[in-house]
This record gives structure tokens, sequence and C-alpha cells, in this order.
């Protein structure tokens, strides 16, 4: 599944509703913006962006997600100084944040940051990255594949918004 576009589709209908992520892509640093503290050297640092912009411009439905998916999601990402943990919180209050330790969750999904985003971006299937062991899952797999709907509600409710 694309992530990206489906998350750029958020990030621009929160902007029209005045909810501004802070700049834009995933050059700036952890200080600017609302970026969460995301990593600057984690290109897919942007796309954790956008689902958290998401979430906030779109409360109602986060929670609706929440509620429906009762689960959380933990992604490491590898390939920057250190490994990256976005934690995607669809258990309680919707949320999603970074550290650099790993925490609790339903469902971990591990790659490398280049893999995460030709992934987001469509050049590579989420099945094959799978099967190329270019993604690794631990815990729930079957939560694993309730987050592209999860995203895909998201960039919906984006779309109903931009259209207002």
């Amino acid at each position: 599944q694309q992530f990206a576009p489906a998350l750029a589709r958020v990030r621009e209908a929160a902007e029209k509703a005045g909810l501004s992520s802070g700049g834009g892509g995933s050059g700036g640093g952890a200080a600017g913006g609302d970026d969460g503290g995301f990593p600057s050297d984690i290109k897919s640092s942007a796309t954790f962006t956008q689902l958290r912009v998401g979430i906030t411009a779109f409360p109602k439905v986060a929670q609706e997600i929440a509620d429906e998916t009762g689960k959380v999601f933990q992604f490491c990402i590898k390939g920057g100084a250190n490994d990256a943990f976005f934690l995607i919180d669809l258990k309680g209050t919707p949320s999603c944040t970074y550290s650099t330790e790993s925490r609790d969750a339903d469902c971990t999904i591990t790659m490398e940051d280049s893999d995460y985003v030709d992934m987001a971006e469509g050049r590579l299937d989420g099945m094959s990255a799978f099967m190329q062991g270019k993604l690794q899952i631990s815990g729930d797999m079957m939560a694993a594949q309730s987050f592209g709907p999860a995203v895909q509600k998201l960039r919906e409710a984006a779309e109903s918004q931009s259209k207002l």
C-alpha cells in the first residue's frame, strides 16, 4: 500500500483546517514545527509526522480507528544514527510518538529507513518486503494487516475535509 500519498492528503487537509505540520518534508531538525522531536536523519520521519498530524487534525476519525483497531503499533526504523522507534497508539488515546528505545506494542514492524520509504511511496510492496526479509514483524501479525486500512480511513477523512 502507498502510505505517503495518503498521508500527504491528510497533511494537506490538516493545513487547510489550520493545523500546520510546521514546514514540510523530512529536512527540518527536531527543534522546529510539529515534528514531535522525530529524528532528522531518518527520512521516514516525514511519514510519521504526517500520520501524527492526521491523528491530531481528525480526532474523531482517529478515535473511531482506535475503537475498531484496538492495537498499538511500533515501527523500528534502522539506518539513522540510532534505531528510531515510532509508536502509533490505536488502542487508547490515538497518538504517534517517537523514542530511541523500544516500547510495549501489540505489533512491531522493523525495517531499514530506505525500505520503509520505498514501501510508503509505493515502490516496494509490503508482502514482497516481508518475503524478501526487508520487513520483519513481531507480535500480532494480523494486527500488521490492519495498519494500512487505518491510514486509509485518515486519508478518506482528509479528502472529505478538503472538499468542504
